[in-house]
């Protein structure tokens, strides 16, 4: 019986949430999201009418709930806790029709009885509620964080187990499940054929006599070594939970949080495997948070798998596989939450990684970096990416603004113009900001602003700068000639002509204009610290002013809405 759809009112960060599921669902969005809810919510809802089952009754004490999502169940309803009169909790599964004919969905509804008790009231499709209530086929297996297992383990008996697999806590209770999984032959060869995949030849050896063992002793057994359970690499124990689980229980639904946490991206690669494989072969379905790129590319692919974008609690509509790949883009798994937060009014995207020098430059100009998310796009050579990129961020959010940023490397006023004349025929309102100076750098050089930082005069920082072209002339020359070779490809692609570098390539002079910022910054502050003259120069050397003010940067500034537009569809 497949799932279609699960919908969600009215627990904890999901007020009225609807998500559909595949074979394989990918949930994915910025921390505090709502991922680990649809997961928790699916699970809870099981587990809900499970217990009534066990209790012979709707009406249940807190305490005997076998999986809580949180410490006191009357705080899970979305922004409430809950009451007599508060709404209930609802949570819906969804089905697939079978053989032409509609299938009913099922419900389940929580709300607050007298003093501490709930009641829960379930119904809908009869045949669907006989599977979820049946405890010796658990219908769902929730996994928060596929984890290491304890060094020793007793025997637990099958109830034991149950309630330990409804509170997801079946990572502790791993030799249990394999100890099962041993006794019964037809699972045991199974087991051994996913495990030869990879680990060939080997299979598993379990010891435990009741009359005298108090532990019990898991090992996998390859040629003529026994390696214990705990003791195997973590991408292949998560593996063999993985499949340990699915055989042993045959879940309808696997639903897991983050398996990936800590894993080497090879293992990230292992478990997309395994799920696919999973999928493949029998009846259950796969939901799985995640904030990791690698296990999104291993998914990317897959016929069965679809991604589901999590924003606030919310599924956007519009999250596409293409979608999901300029979130990743974006660094949105990781910290996209400030994308889609009313405080970002603009994006800032940058060839820099180091953003210590910029975000006073941007201060100078009137860009709060507070309301700008900066986000890498590594090197002027992926500018075109960069620039599909900012496309895709006004699409979906039209009101903020996008900058893309690229140091000028000595290109000429006629060769920036070139540059910009190429993106403006996209016709797109993307704005692009070429340095003054050779790179962001470069501003922090100009003897204004030494003057100002250093408390020096105006002519003695025009002095300290002199010199230091003077006496670092030939390594600012080098890397004055390697940023030209670094542009030929460039030009290439604007049909200029690339510029000469024969003056500076034969010594002749060395001004501050020819000079790389990143260099010459670091020399002036070195020249200035060695002076004795200067205390802490580069905290000094990084502070916003009117000294590092810029036209363009400034005029591009004034475009930036303010935060009650930002946000505006």
């Amino acid at each position: 019986m497949r799932v279609t759809r699960l919908i969600v009112k009215n627990f904890k960060r999901l007020r009225d949430t609807a998500v559909p599921l595949a074979p394989i669902t990918v949930l994915v969005g910025g921390n505090n999201s709502g991922k680990t809810c649809v997961l928790q919510a699916g699970h809870f809802a099981v587990n809900l009418l499970q217990t009534t089952v066990a209790e012979g009754d709707e009406v249940i004490p807190s305490e005997k709930l076998r999986y809580l999502p949180t410490g006191d169940v009357l705080d899970l309803p979305h922004g409430a806790r809950l009451t007599a009169e508060t709404p209930p909790i609802e949570i819906e599964f969804e089905f697939a029709a079978e053989h032409g004919v509609e299938t009913p969905a099922w419900k389940v509804l929580l709300t607050r009885a007298e003093g501490l008790t709930l009641k829960v009231e379930s119904g809908g499709n009869s045949e669907a509620e006989a599977l979820l209530s049946d405890i010796a086929r658990p219908f769902s297996i929730y996994v928060p964080g596929l984890a290491g297992v304890p060094l020793h383990e007793e025997y637990r008996s099958d109830a034991v187990m149950a309630k330990a697999i409804a509170r997801g806590d079946a990572n502790l209770f791993l030799r249990n499940v394999l100890l099962r999984i041993h006794g019964n032959a037809g699972i045991l060869e199974r087991f051994n054929a996913r495990l030869a995949e990879v680990l060939p030849g080997a299979d598993l050896v379990v010891n435990f006599d009741s009359r005298h063992d108090l532990t019990i002793d898991a090992r996998i057994r390859q040629q003529d070594r026994q390696i214990p359970i705990d003791a195997v690499g973590t991408g292949t124990l998560q593996y063999i939970q993985l499949i340990a689980y699915v055989l042993m229980y045959r879940p309808f639904l696997l639903l897991l949080d983050e398996p990936d946490a800590h894993l080497h991206p090879n293992n990230q690669r292992l478990i997309a495997r395994v799920l696919r494989d999973i999928v493949a072969n029998g009846e259950t379905q796969i939901a799985i948070a995640t904030h990791s790129r690698t296990l999104l590319e291993a998914f990317r692919a897959s016929e069965q798998a679809s991604f589901v974008w999590m924003e606030n609690g919310t599924v956007q509509a519009d999250a596409s596989k293409e979608h999901i790949d300029m979130l990743m883009a974006l660094g949105a798994l990781d910290g996209g939450e400030r994308f889609y937060s009313m405080t970002c009014r603009c994006v800032f995207l940058t060839e820099d990684t180091n953003h210590e020098y910029l975000l006073p430059l941007l201060r100078s100009n009137g860009i709060d970096p507070a309301a700008t998310l900066i986000h890498s796009y590594e090197t002027s050579s992926k500018l075109h990416s960069a620039f599909d990129l900012a496309k895709f961020i006004r699409s979906i959010k039209p009101m903020v603004r996008v900058i893309i940023h690229r140091d000028r490397d000595f290109m000429t006023d006629d060769d920036v113009a070139a540059l910009e004349d190429l993106f403006n025929k996209s016709k797109e309102d993307v704005d692009f900001f070429v340095t003054e100076g050779s790179d962001v750098e470069h501003y922090f050089t100009r003897p204004e602003h030494l003057s100002a930082c250093f408390g020096i005069s105006l002519d003695v920082a025009k002095g300290l700068v002199d010199d230091v072209l003077r006496e670092k002339k030939a390594p600012l020359a080098i890397r004055h000639v390697r940023k030209l070779d670094e542009l030929k490809p460039l030009y290439q692609k604007l049909n200029r002509v690339a510029p000469k570098n024969s003056e500076i390539e034969n010594g002749v002079r060395m001004a501050r204009a020819d000079a790389v910022g990143k260099d010459l910054v670091g020399y002036v502050m070195a020249a200035a610290q060695s002076g004795g003259n200067v205390h802490n120069p580069k905290a000094k050397i990084l502070c916003a002013g009117a000294t590092l003010m810029c036209e363009r940067l400034t005029a591009i500034g004034t475009k930036i809405p303010p935060a009650e537009e930002a946000h505006v569809a």
